[in-house]
């Protein structure tokens, strides 16, 4: 890693551990148990001119590490700049030495940038330390080399206002964990900590790094049908929805047709994801969350009475007409624009009141713009991680979770303590890959740019399996199901975007006109008791293919007993048209022999191989053959939920297949052999029925469970 230092500022003046400013006093060894286990380590003090002024603790547990730097005295005038490129106290300082690195940027700059202010956290690689970014505060920051020797570098305490960065310092460019520039008085006895997880390979050692942080938080990672937001189909009516507020803003009377539109049609949608529902300032900063009286007059409670689907609500930044000047002390933290509610008791209030519309989860957006608005929630030491805890705390109170969405990297590695918070936002808004809304929208004096799908694709992956690692289920926002979508919102690329969101496995939710949703895409998406056909978990690249323009990423269903089944995800993430050709068995460690099925086809297919335009992406799923059977699943885009497939086994007498089904509704299972192949139940009632094949030789078989637990065999 190389040289470990101290750099922080008063009045302006810059101390250094290297440069004698700040002397190294005394060395003493570590040794102890706390709840990350037993460690042994090193302490160094330091003094300031004959003062002791901090010390600086490594301790070692094993595979990571975590440094902690105390303040032993008060520090004053500490603040730099209103930045988070230009941080105070920092505390370690990496000085790096070789080694490619990812990183993550954090998503606030500074002060200075205008409203809504920052943007989403992306993506970055780089080949050595000499390539990182400069004026871009990140976090976390994972180095590695030829080896997949890893290490993750991140804050563990004062989750948002302490990113990493880039700095300079006398003995030349290092990695910097600091304190946000504006905070301007330190305390005796603040302990600022940052974790080191070493190991073996990228993502390992992301998911290694983000177990700690779950196991400090008592969280668990969220499972992908544990809520209904994250099992159910959504209809949302956010930025890129034909029912954007720029465009075509919701109110109760379209509310309404859509759900007689998913009624008569019988798609299967589980809840309305629902955009600025409530007063507002401006877009961004909300005035009450009461209904709008002009949009919903009658409330959302009847509302979701008379559609029977409950509500994802969504919330902002508060605008400063939301409160009253009497309600400063103690609080309320203000900004010239914004003010920000701090207590607890105000968030599990908001909850009840959120419940009593319908809402089943709350949809927390500007999450970034609302640090960004109010200096406190940047300057003041604990008062961002305090805010945040007081919101998360609030509605977990009334059982309410969370979703996030604007948020900095800061509110993702906070998130680790609040078991509530069970999904963020990947990245941007899909508005801006909507071309012809966004010409709409320049027609009305509104200039949008465009984000390329490359970008979507790129950032989508990294962020979904980021947030994961940190517990959190990842969501790409709402897509058009439509290919042919009239009035400027036609999604040519419909079925990858519908694919894409089923294997994040996290919230899926479309938001086409009424009457212009592709039903029979969307009902691919969904098993027919309404669950969403989902995989375990979201997409992992595969990093001997991130050198070229195609790469490779996967993720799995994996039963209780028996192989996974594995979905192969090939994305161009160049600006050509490229060809490709893949062996998966070179890729991944396949235990069992497998079939290539192609599941937006529905066919067997020979090859991975194909030709992807730039943006463009393909799915294949590969298919367990045991005792030359190849059980594909059900006619859904992901075939295997390990929801619905329990088991997949060889028997004396071919082959069995344990599913958990649901009473009474029919299912229709595929697959093949080069022999004939019957079907029976085993144990657990169950009637069967064969169907004529599909026309690229799949058998098929209809399956009326009478009770869940249901086994069957295939016999050739």
């Amino acid at each position: 890693m190389g040289r470990l230092a101290l750099g922080l500022v008063e009045n302006k003046q810059w101390l250094w551990s290297h440069t004698g400013a700040l002397r190294l006093q005394a060395l003493h060894g570590l040794h102890g148990e706390d709840p990350l286990g037993a460690y042994e380590g090193l302490a160094a003090r330091y003094a300031l001119e004959q003062e002791l002024a901090l010390e600086l603790r490594l301790k070692l547990y094993g595979d990571f590490a975590v440094a902690e730097a105390e303040a032993l005295r008060d520090f004053s005038s500490t603040a730099l700049a209103d930045s988070f490129v230009e941080t105070t106290f920092n505390a370690p300082v990496l000085h790096l030495r070789e080694g490619a690195f990812l990183l993550y940027s954090w998503g606030l700059k500074d002060a200075q940038e205008s409203y809504p202010g920052g943007e989403w956290p992306e993506v970055h690689f780089g080949k050595s330390p000499e390539e990182l970014p400069h004026g871009r505060a990140f976090a976390p920051l994972a180095l590695y080399d030829e080896e997949e020797h890893c290490l993750v570098v991140s804050p563990l305490s004062h989750f948002l206002i302490s990113p990493l960065r880039l700095i300079r310092t006398p003995l030349g460019p290092a990695v910097a964990r600091g304190l946000h520039g504006s905070v301007a008085a330190v305390p005796r006895g603040t302990v600022v900590k940052t974790l080191l997880v070493f190991g073996r390979g990228l993502i390992a050692t992301l998911y290694a790094w983000g177990d700690l942080l779950l196991k400090l938080g008592r969280k668990r990672r969220i499972e992908p049908w544990s809520h209904p937001l994250l099992s159910r189909l959504g209809y949302w009516n956010a930025y890129g929805s034909y029912y954007t507020e720029l465009l075509h803003p919701m109110n109760e009377r379209i509310l309404l047709a859509l759900a007689r539109d998913f009624q008569i049609k019988n798609i299967p949608v589980g809840y309305f994801g629902l955009d600025l529902w409530y007063e507002f300032e401006e877009i961004g900063l909300a005035k009450s969350y009461r209904p709008s009286a002009k949009k919903f007059p009658r409330g959302l409670k009847a509302l979701q009475q008379k559609t029977g689907r409950p509500f994802v609500l969504h919330l902002s930044a508060f605008s400063r007409q939301a409160f009253s000047e009497g309600a400063r002390e103690g609080h309320i933290l203000w900004g010239k624009q914004s003010a920000c509610p701090v207590s607890r008791a105000f968030y599990r209030r908001l909850a009840r009141q959120l419940k009593q519309e319908g809402a089943i989860a709350a949809w927390h957006d500007w999450l970034r713009t609302q640090q960004h608005l109010v200096p406190a929630l940047r300057s003041q030491l604990e008062a961002a991680d305090s805010w945040f805890a007081s919101l998360c705390t609030g509605l977990s109170d009334e059982g309410l979770p969370l979703m996030l969405c604007m948020p900095t990297m800061g509110f993702h590695l906070a998130s680790t303590q609040h078991s509530n918070v069970i999904a963020a936002r990947s990245y941007t808004d899909y508005l801006f890959k909507v071309t012809g809304a966004v010409a709409r929208l320049k027609e009305q004096g509104l200039e949008m740019g465009t984000v390329t799908r490359q970008a979507y694709l790129k950032n989508e992956l990294w962020l979904g399996l980021l947030l994961h690692a940190l517990g959190l289920l990842p969501f790409h926002d709402v897509f058009i199901s439509h290919r042919r979508h009239p009035q400027g919102f036609a999604e040519p690329q419909a079925v990858q975007e519908a694919w894409w969101r089923l294997l994040s496995a996290g919230p899926v939710g479309f938001g086409d006109k009424v009457g212009e949703a592709d039903v029979k895409l969307l009902k691919r998406l969904v098993l027919p008791d309404g669950l969403l056909a989902k995989p375990d978990r979201p997409l992992w690249p595969l990093a001997q293919t991130l050198h070229s323009d195609v790469w490779v990423a996967y993720t799995e269903s994996r039963p209780e007993e028996g192989p996974p089944w594995l979905y192969l995800t090939v994305l161009n993430i160049g600006h050509q048209s490229r060809a490709y050709l893949l062996e998966p068995s070179k890729l991944l460690p396949l235990k069992s022999p497998y079939l290539v099925y192609d599941p937006v086809g529905e066919q067997i297919v020979s090859a991975v191989q194909g030709r992807l335009s730039s943006g463009e992406a393909h799915l294949y799923v590969l298919v367990p053959q045991i005792a030359g059977v190849v059980v594909v699943g059900f006619p859904t885009l992901v075939p295997a939920p390990s929801s619905h497939v329990r088991q997949l086994l060889a028997d004396s007498d071919g082959v069995r297949l344990d599913l958990r089904l649901q009473p009474g509704l029919r299912y229709e299972l595929r697959a093949w052999s080069n022999q004939l192949l019957e079907l029976r139940p085993g144990g657990g009632a169950a009637s069967v029925v064969a169907r004529a094949p599909t026309a690229h030789g799949l058998r098929r078989w209809e399956i009326q469970p009478h009770q869940q637990e249901v086994q069957l065999m295939m016999l050739k």
